[in-house]
């Protein structure tokens, strides 16, 4: 049985790569219409605003992301299976095999909430 226990403060949450399982699951859930039409639905334009707002579930703030709204989006493409809402975009845009060999995805914006990413350069 897992146990879970609160972070203390300035714990990070580690970081959890998709296995070769997560990633069939991806590839399968962008190959659905149904899936890529609730994701859609999450996806909102604001005028004025080059981003693409994430208006579904939003978890993993950190204190810094409390004061500037929130923190980055969270989307169930599966039973059991969530990803960060952004990550699924860019493998809808460029396919598991590019998400996979993406180390960091940036937010040229700095907006958490945002649905347009680019790898981030070394």
């Amino acid at each position: 049985m897992r146990r879970w226990r609160p972070l203390g403060v300035g714990e990070r949450v580690p970081v959890r790569r998709l296995d070769d399982a997560g990633l069939a699951a991806v590839a399968a859930a962008i190959a659905d219409p149904a899936v890529l039409t609730r994701y859609r639905a999450k996806v909102a334009t604001v005028p004025g605003s080059e981003c693409l707002w994430w208006t579904g579930a939003v978890a993993g703030r950190s204190e810094r992301e409390r004061t500037d709204g929130g923190g980055h989006g969270r989307f169930w493409y599966a039973p059991g299976r969530v990803i960060i809402a952004h990550r699924f975009a860019f493998a809808v845009m460029h396919g598991v095999h590019a998400l996979a060999q993406a180390r960091l995805l940036g937010h040229r914006c700095h907006n958490p909430l945002c649905q347009r990413i680019a790898p981030e350069q070394s």
